[in-house]
């Protein structure tokens, strides 16, 4: 037997099962004991990292970062492995649709912060000035003051295009419909109200897009501090 490995009478009080051909192993994280085809072992080493179990929320941060800075095609199931420290198998474990279903999960994790830090601003009550003003203070916590991409504008080229494309439109349509919403509530007409919502967003974009590729963030700050007034003109509140 393996000087590494100790027999031991007792099994593992708990595990995570997995079969690889034949061979069953049986992972005790706690312990290190290694179950091999029913002989109970207890490794002296710790268990390689692969078996290292991280809570998926921890991932998605990780994923997040990764996907708006490479895009979609531009992030390989290896890359996320090397980010995260974990190897694949482990990344399959979490998630079993493999690269489409974290960016999923990633989308998910985005519009939870976008709902609770941008609509629900929108949505609350006070003055349609003050609530733009902190819409663009958080946006540009979001974007780190123009330094950083936008995941959903990576989404629209490539491979994730046709995959994720209802999901990128249903998130603009819902920014688009808040910030609407605001200027309706303060008198403008419905129509003149989507369309500033559509050049915010644009003059959002365009921020970013410049900032970034003069690789600075001046372009992305003075649209910023201009744009709370800018959709306010000529409305009351």
């Amino acid at each position: 037997m393996n000087s590494r490995l100790k027999p031991s009478d007792k099994p593992a009080p708990w595990g995570a099962a997995c079969a690889k051909g034949a061979l069953a192993i049986l992972l005790n994280r706690s312990f290190g004991i290694v179950s091999i085809n029913g002989a109970i072992c207890t490794r002296q080493l710790p268990l390689p990292l692969d078996f290292v179990s991280m809570p998926k929320e921890t991932l998605l941060p990780i994923l997040f970062h990764l996907f708006r800075q490479h895009g979609y095609d531009g992030v390989s199931v290896s890359k996320i492995s090397a980010a995260t420290k974990l190897g694949k198998a482990s990344l399959y474990h979490h998630f079993p649709g493999g690269k489409a279903e974290m960016l999923t999960a990633t989308l998910s994790y985005s519009q939870q912060w976008f709902e609770e830090n941008i609509l629900q601003v929108l949505a609350s009550e006070g003055a349609a000035l003050d609530r733009f003003q902190q819409m663009c203070d958080r946006l540009s916590e979001l974007y780190s003051a123009g330094e950083q991409p936008c995941l959903l504008a990576t989404l629209t080229v490539g491979q994730a295009h046709s995959v994720f494309h209802e999901s990128v439109k249903r998130r603009l349509e819902g920014f688009l419909a808040a910030i609407a919403h605001v200027l309706s509530e303060a008198g403008l007409p419905s129509a003149l109200a989507q369309q500033r919502a559509e050049d915010a967003i644009i003059a959002l974009q365009g921020a970013l897009i410049l900032s970034r590729g003069l690789d600075s963030s001046a372009p992305f700050k003075r649209v910023m501090a201009q744009l709370p007034e800018k959709l306010c003109e000529k409305i009351s509140g």
